[in-house]
C-alpha cells in the first residue's frame, strides 16, 4: 500500500503536488479536505500556504478545486502570521497565473457583506470586528492591484455586479458602499466609475421612495414639500453633512431611529455616507483642497449628466451636486451655466431641457450660497 505523506500537521505540500500531477490523487484529496477543516490550527495553516507558495508555478487550471478551497478559508481574522502567509500566496500565484485574478477578488468583495444582516442585533463589537476583517481585505487588494495590472478591469464589474440588490437590509448596504467608496483611496484613476456605481444604486432606491409615500409610511400630517426646507449654508458646509439629510427624515424619525419606509431608509444611510466621502475628499485637513475638489466636481458632473438628469422622479440623490456646489461659488456658477446650456441648446431632447430649468430653479430656490443679482 502506497504510504500517506500526511502525517498530523507535517505536510509535505511540493511532494502533495507533484504526485497528483503524476496521477496519484489520494494525498491530494486528504490535503484538500484538510484546508476545508475550519479548526484547522494556525501553524498548520501557516505550512501548507508555505508549502503551497513553493509549487505556485505549477498551480495551473488543474488545481482549481484546491484554490477554491484556499478562497473559503476564514483567513481574515487569523493570526497575524497567518495573515501575511496567506497574503503572499495569493500575491505569488496571481503573479504566476492571471486566470485565478477573478475569483480572487469574487471571494474578497464578498467579505464586504456582513454575515449579519440586521444592524439591530449585531453588537458594537460585532461591527469593528466586520470592520477590522475588511482593512485587512484592503490591504491584500491594494497590493494585488499593485502586482496585476488589470485588476482594475476585472474589479469594477464585479463591483457592479455584486452589489447588494435594493432589498437587503439598511446594514448590508450601508457595508458594502463604504467599503467600495474606500477603494477609491487606492484606486483614485477609477474613482469615477465606482461613484457611479453607487450613484446609479441610489438612483434605484430613489425612485422607489417617493415624498408622499415616506410621509405616509411615518404617518404624518399634510405638510409643505420637505424638500423646500433642505437649505444649505456656504459658510457651514465644511463642518457638517448638508441639511437635506435631515429635512428628508421624517420629525418622527428625529431621534436617528431607522424609518418606516424601507427604500428610504436605506437611501438615507447611503446619502450620509456619500455626504461624508464628499466632504472628506474636499476637505481632508479641516480647509477646502480647491484641486481635488475641483477634480470630484467634475467627475460627480459628469454622473448627473449621465444618469441622475435622465431619471425621471428623483428627489433626492441631486442633492449631492447640489451640496458639493455649495463648497465654492465658482462651482455652483459651473453647475448653473452647465445647466442654461442644456436649456439653450436646440439640439437638446425637451425632457433633458425641461429637467434643466427644473434642477435651476430648485437650487436658485434652495440654496443660499447662491448670489441673487
Amino acid at each position: 500500500m502506497e504510504k500517506s505523506i500526511i502525517v498530523s500537521s507535517e505536510v509535505n505540500v511540493p511532494a502533495i503536488i507533484q504526485k497528483y500531477k503524476d496521477g496519484s490523487t489520494r494525498d491530494y484529496d486528504l490535503f484538500v479536505s484538510k484546508l476545508t477543516n475550519d479548526e484547522l490550527d494556525s501553524p498548520s495553516l501557516v505550512a501548507c500556504l508555505q508549502g503551497l507558495k513553493e509549487c505556485v508555478s505549477i498551480l495551473d487550471r488543474d488545481y482549481e478545486t484546491l484554490i477554491s478551497v484556499i478562497l473559503k478559508i476564514g483567513w481574515t481574522l487569523r493570526e497575524t502570521a497567518v495573515i501575511q502567509e496567506y497574503q503572499a500566496f495569493i500575491l505569488n500565484l496571481l503573479s504566476a497565473h492571471t486566470f485565478y485574478l477573478k475569483a480572487c477578488l469574487r471571494s474578497f468583495v464578498r467579505l464586504f457583506l456582513p454575515k449579519h444582516s440586521i444592524a439591530d442585533s449585531v453588537s458594537t463589537d460585532q461591527k469593528q470586528t466586520h470592520d477590522d476583517q475588511c482593512l485587512v481585505v484592503h490591504g491584500l487588494i491594494k497590493s494585488i492591484t499593485q502586482v496585476v495590472p488589470m485588476t482594475a478591469t476585472v474589479l469594477l464589474p464585479m463591483l457592479s455586479n455584486m452589489f447588494p440588490y435594493m432589498t437587503k437590509d439598511t446594514y448590508i448596504q450601508e457595508c458594502y458602499v463604504k467599503n467600495i467608496l474606500r477603494i477609491t483611496q487606492y484606486l483614485p484613476t477609477n474613482r469615477k466609475q465606482i461613484l457611479e456605481i453607487v450613484l446609479d444604486r441610489m438612483l434605484k432606491l430613489d425612485v422607489r421612495s417617493p415624498r408622499h409615500e415616506i410621509q405616509e409610511c411615518e404617518n404624518l400630517e399634510c405638510q409643505e414639500d420637505m424638500m423646500d426646507e433642505a437649505i444649505f449654508d456656504m459658510d457651514d458646509s465644511a463642518c457638517v453633512i448638508p441639511s437635506v439629510v435631515m429635512a428628508t427624515r421624517p420629525s418622527s424619525m428625529e431621534d436617528g431611529g431607522p424609518m418606516s419606509h424601507k427604500e428610504a431608509d436605506r437611501l438615507d444611510t447611503l446619502m450620509v455616507l456619500l455626504f461624508t466621502f464628499v466632504q472628506g475628499v474636499c476637505y481632508p485637513n479641516g480647509n477646502l483642497h480647491w484641486e481635488e475638489t475641483k477634480k470630484l466636481y467634475k467627475e460627480i458632473l459628469y454622473i448627473f449628466d449621465k444618469i441622475i438628469l435622465s431619471t425621471h422622479a428623483s428627489c433626492h440623490v441631486q442633492f449631492i451636486m447640489f451640496y458639493i456646489c455649495s463648497f465654492r461659488r465658482d462651482l455652483c456658477e459651473g453647475f448653473i451655466d452647465y445647466l442654461w446650456k442644456k436649456v439653450q441648446d436646440p439640439n437638446t431632447e425637451s425632457i433633458f431641457r425641461q429637467a434643466s430649468v427644473s434642477y435651476i430653479s430648485s437650487i436658485v430656490a434652495r440654496a443660499t450660497y447662491v448670489p441673487l443679482r
